[in-house]
């Protein structure tokens, strides 16, 4: 499992990426904070989407853009579906990792080649257990781009 967020050191990117990965509540978050304000959150973000079978497609690295209590919106070369359940490689400030699911709820075309998509966190999706994420050593393997040898089967169906 991930490291426990250092309190003292926390970004407003870390405190969404906990109420995300579920370490803290967002319900107390939400009492200090009225709307679903965006903070700055330019960062590789590991990215795999869940095909119909339950299992993680090929990772990718897209580039986050900011990120909310509800969500991240992420930009790349990738079109996805709305719709689409995907796992997400979060990094805090500390380079400490969460994956967390999300659901992809709009993803638009901004030129060059380039898509933006918006997506709202939710719970892993089902048959995803963040527990085939880690490596031998307990730490969390990456979903980063850089280790594309690194797709993760996440159901035992054969």
């Amino acid at each position: 499992m991930a490291a426990a967020p250092n309190p003292q050191s926390r970004t407003d990117a870390d405190l969404m990426i906990d109420i995300a990965a579920g370490v803290i509540d967002a319900q107390s978050v939400a009492d200090e904070r009225r709307t679903d304000e965006r903070y700055p959150y330019v960062t590789d973000i590991g990215v795999a989407a869940v095909d119909e079978n339950g299992t993680l497609e090929k990772p990718i690295t897209l580039t986050g853009r900011n990120i909310s209590l509800g969500g991240v919106c992420l930009a790349g070369h990738r079109v996805f579906t709305p719709g689409t359940f995907i796992v997400l490689q979060l990094v805090r400030s500390n380079g400490t990792t969460a994956i967390v699911g999300a659901r992809v709820q709009h993803c638009r075309y901004v030129g060059n080649s380039m898509h933006e998509t918006g997506v709202l966190f939710t719970p892993l999706p089902a048959g995803v257990n963040p527990q085939d994420l880690m490596s031998e050593d307990g730490s969390l393997r990456s979903l980063q781009g850089t280790y594309l040898g690194v797709a993760v089967r996440t159901s035992n169906k054969n």
